[in-house]
């Protein structure tokens, strides 16, 4: 009874560590949108443009300078917070909790399927392709990619998974 107790608890410490970092990824997303929407509400605000039409027609060239080197810094946000968050999934252990909570949160038709394939890599890592299949459009329509280290036994033995 303790060592079941005792690997059940490992489980659930690390089903919260998981749950953990899954929240820093969020975090993460969060401020980078915040940050973002700071610099478009800076460079829209009318007191920007009144300034920069006081300074004169020159100043709609750098007004306009201005405007590239504010998207490429609101880009770079963007990219550098999808990043991380993809580091996070592939340093924590996909789960198959992780792949079904994906399913969860989209609205699953009739006529549709959910599905993920795994793949072990050479390097050993994992690719797991989750998916929603129309029977109707005979098309995938919703998917994604989980790049992962480490994935749990059932994903790893089964490699096609249909979800009802």
């Amino acid at each position: 009874m303790g060592i079941i107790k005792t690997v059940g608890l490992y489980f659930e410490g690390l089903a919260k560590i998981q749950n953990g970092l899954g929240n820093m990824a969020q975090g993460v997303g969060t401020v980078a949108q915040g940050a973002g929407k700071a610099v478009k509400n800076i460079a829209e605000s009318e007191t920007t443009k009144e300034l920069f039409r006081f300074m004169g027609e020159t100043s709609l060239e750098i007004a306009q300078e201005t405007k590239s080197v504010i998207q490429k810094i609101w880009r770079w946000i963007n990219e550098t917070a999808a990043q991380v968050i993809k580091f996070i999934e592939r340093i924590v252990k996909t789960t198959l909790d992780i792949v079904v909570s994906w399913f969860k949160n989209r609205n699953i038709k009739e006529n549709e399927v959910a599905f993920s394939l795994t793949e072990q890599l050479r390097n050993g890592e994992y690719k797991i392709i989750q998916g929603i299949f129309s029977k109707i459009n005979d098309d995938v329509i919703q998917s994604r990619q989980i790049d992962s280290q480490e994935v749990d036994d059932l994903l790893k033995k089964e490699e096609i998974i249909l979800y009802t």
